[in-house]
């Protein structure tokens, strides 16, 4: 009885010992929240966070597209704040990109005429 539990335990490790894994490993990604918001021109700022996850590391830094009306505080980091201009000349949207090393992610703000 002593042997047949022997040998019952030495079956279970050798069966679940060493070998190769079926995991695959997490791919590095940047990923930014809320993905879409809305303000209005002149009204309160919209709060975006940056998380990166799947071993990707790095420092975020946060810009506006070219030319697109705003502004971003602060520019580096996990979190910032895009704050409207204080008039648009009709509703407009607006995208923010988060950047670390080679991954980025992009949040849509859509800035709503006041009038």
């Amino acid at each position: 009885m002593k042997r047949a539990l022997m040998l019952s335990l030495l079956a279970m490790t050798l069966t679940h010992c060493g070998g190769s894994s079926t995991e695959t490993p997490s791919t590095p990604t940047l990923s930014v929240t809320p993905a879409t918001a809305s303000t209005t021109a002149g009204g309160a700022g919209v709060a975006l966070t940056a998380t990166l996850s799947g071993g990707a590391s790095g420092t975020i830094t946060w810009s506006l597209g070219a030319g697109e009306p705003g502004t971003l505080s602060p520019t580096t980091g996990a979190t910032t704040t895009y704050t409207p201009p204080a008039s648009v000349a009709a509703s407009t949207s607006v995208t923010v990109t988060a950047t670390a090393g080679a991954l980025s992610d992009t949040a849509t703000i859509t800035v709503l005429d006041s009038t």
